[in-house]
């Protein structure tokens, strides 16, 4: 079956991969100057066009796997991607966050895209989950960036949907009024059928919301 997105991003896919970002980084090293002269821009303005090149990119990808009816272009688009390659992606990724919501943005997408790739190829799995191990080892825990929810999809398929949780959530999240609201919905919310469930949780999400916003401005009052 012809599936167009799936070709669009396989053409995308070994046009990324054909530029060669890192051996251009690899011949200047840091001579901005150099790189400057060679490519008319400099290595600043480069990466920032990368960065957001390569999230566009990861976005177009699990558009594609969420949207598209073609199981057989899903695992062909699914084996294209070398696993190894995205495990080392997402790792430079994350040791490189420095505080930006866009930064920690990246690395949601390059585990939501390793997640699904696993789904369609399990052989993949294990390759995750020694990942996230090393990275406890190396107390660098991904799983602090990101919320996830699981569905089951049309074609009867769990999916696992993550989500960046923003630095305001993660800052403030383990003070102990936070937690109070947080326990106070787990233990409050209506649970007679799924939708009422996710309507009585965004309705009590408001409580959660207001002692996560008076912690903020305590936390401005008390440093000033």
């Amino acid at each position: 079956q012809n599936d167009p997105d799936a070709d669009m991003i396989l053409v995308a896919k070994n046009e990324w991969e054909v530029l060669g970002l890192n051996s251009c980084f690899h011949v200047f090293g840091s001579q901005d100057n150099a790189f400057e002269k060679a490519f008319r821009v400099s290595q600043t303005y480069f990466r920032s066009v990368a960065k957001r090149t390569e999230e566009s990119f990861l976005q177009l990808s699990l558009a594609f796997f969420e949207a598209t009816e073609y199981k057989d272009k899903a695992l062909l688009v699914a084996r294209s991607f070398e696993f190894d390659v995205l495990l080392q992606n997402v790792d430079c990724a994350l040791k490189s966050i420095n505080g930006e919501d866009s930064a920690t943005r990246r690395v949601v997408y390059y585990i939501s895209l390793l997640d699904t790739v696993a789904v369609y190829i399990p052989a993949h799995r294990p390759y995750l989950t020694a990942w996230y191990q090393k990275c406890t080892v190396e107390d660098v825990n991904p799983r602090n960036l990101f919320g996830s929810i699981e569905i089951v999809e049309e074609r009867g398929t769990l999916q696992r949907i993550f989500f960046p949780l923003p630095k305001f959530i993660t800052k403030y999240w383990s003070y102990p009024e936070v937690q109070v609201a947080k326990n106070t919905i787990l233990e409050t919310v209506v649970r007679s059928s799924p939708e009422e469930k996710i309507a009585s949780f965004l309705s009590e999400m408001k409580t959660a919301t207001l002692a996560l916003q008076r912690q903020q401005l305590l936390n401005v009052v008390l440093t000033l």
